[in-house]
């Protein structure tokens, strides 16, 4: 039975090939075993042996079996040793001549070589035979099974792509599956699931399912679930999405779920069915609007209106335009809306991490967000996704919104 070194990153993964990864040195032990005796690597002699990019010491080679690897041929392995014990052919005669070492033996590796044996002056192979591969190419990466890397990537090879960021780093570990590269996904770091994210939060609406419960949509955070009609659930940007009808489809929040802060955050993933449908996604104001009552997201394909009813009653609303990138049909986007009473204008608009610019005027909040609707307001219904609601008592900064935009789905 093979036994498997204990991986200690993902650069010595390679699945089938080899058994074993060599360490920088390793212990050189002669014992008997199934078919005669065999070189032992730190009391290990079944299965093959990966020798990486760079030097490998065999330490304490016995002088009764001394040792050669059978290189003739190869490209990228060269050996040495510090008790030159001569040479022999192999085979014998005939063979190409190697010089055998005890002692200590060092190989060195420079790109990968393939399949080599090792081989015992006066025993022959004593396990060694093409038990020797190459673990990585010249430029640094794992060999797979199947030769070198010669710019066409090969089933089971690995790479550091620099250009997708993972939790808490700058780089995604990926391999090759034999038609494209597939990330490691760290499921314990995911965030899709987790309520205080990417800081304390108040509501967390996954939009999953109902959870067998009809017209409910379960909190993630805390026991305020809202309630829904005529929502269902689709595939969506994480796992599933609720789906709203555009002509009756909405949520509804209880109102003692929103913490009364100073100022508040509001954030979640939409995509509508037609450019039509932005005109008609809205949540916050109900519609017999409360005096300081604050409706998030009255939009188009190019604006998004941020509006409060004023102190003198529900006909006269403050409004708090913001040009957005234009937005298309069947696309997920990441909004993020912050109403804050220090603003100029009290709120502030964010699409996939990128604030909305010309804010046109200010709107006078006198409450926060006490009320709410979603995919619903002012006779309106959203025709189209939502997904992944999140509401935050504070005001988030830039870094936090942009953890929004990068969650890592569970």
């Amino acid at each position: 039975m093979a036994t498997t070194k204990v991986i200690k990153d993902l650069t010595e993964l390679n699945p089938g090939n080899p058994d074993y990864v060599l360490n920088a040195t390793n212990a050189v032990t002669v014992s008997a075993a199934s078919g005669g005796n065999k070189y032992y690597f730190d009391g290990v002699y079944d299965g093959k042996f990966g020798l990486r990019i760079g030097t490998t010491v065999l330490t304490g080679v016995p002088a009764a079996h001394p040792f050669a690897v059978l290189n003739d041929g190869l490209t990228g392995i060269t050996y040495t040793g510090t008790v030159n014990q001569g040479t022999k052919n192999v085979p014998d005669p005939g063979g190409p001549l190697y010089t055998f070492y005890s002692g200590d033996v060092t190989i060195t590796v420079t790109a990968d070589f393939g399949v080599a044996s090792y081989y015992c002056k006066i025993h022959g192979y004593m396990g060694g035979e093409n038990n020797f591969v190459s673990v990585y190419s010249e430029a640094g990466l794992r060999m797979p099974t199947g030769g070198a890397f010669s710019g066409t990537p090969a089933v089971g090879m690995m790479r550091n792509d620099t250009t997708q960021a993972s939790e808490g780093s700058a780089s995604t570990m990926q391999h090759y599956n034999g038609i494209d590269w597939k990330n490691f996904v760290n499921t314990v770091q995911c965030t899709t699931a987790t309520c205080d994210y990417p800081t304390t939060a108040t509501l967390l609406y996954q939009m999953q399912s109902d959870g067998g419960n009809a017209n409910n949509v379960p909190d993630t955070c805390s026991n305020y679930n809202g309630t829904s009609v005529d929502v269902s659930y689709a595939t969506g940007k994480y796992g599933n999405a609720g789906v709203f009808n555009g002509s009756s489809s909405l949520i509804n929040i209880a109102k003692a779920a929103v913490n009364a802060a100073s100022a508040y955050t509001i954030s979640m993933w939409f995509n509508a069915d037609t450019a039509s449908s932005y005109e008609g996604f809205y949540t916050g104001i109900s519609s017999s609007p409360v005096v300081g009552e604050l409706t998030i997201l009255k939009t188009n394909a190019t604006t998004i209106q941020v509006f409060s009813v004023a102190t003198n009653g529900s006909n006269n609303l403050n409004v708090n335009t913001i040009t957005v990138p234009t937005l298309s049909s069947g696309t997920w986007y990441n909004i993020v809306v912050i109403a804050d009473r220090s603003l100029t204008y009290k709120s502030r608009v964010f699409i996939n991490g990128v604030e909305g610019t010309n804010y046109t005027s200010g709107i006078s909040s006198t409450n926060l967000l006490t009320d709410i609707k979603v995919g619903f307001a002012d006779n309106y219904y959203f025709d189209g996704s939502i997904d992944q609601i999140r509401f935050f008592p504070s005001a988030l900064n830039q870094t936090q919104i942009t953890e929004l935009v990068n969650e890592i789905p569970c």
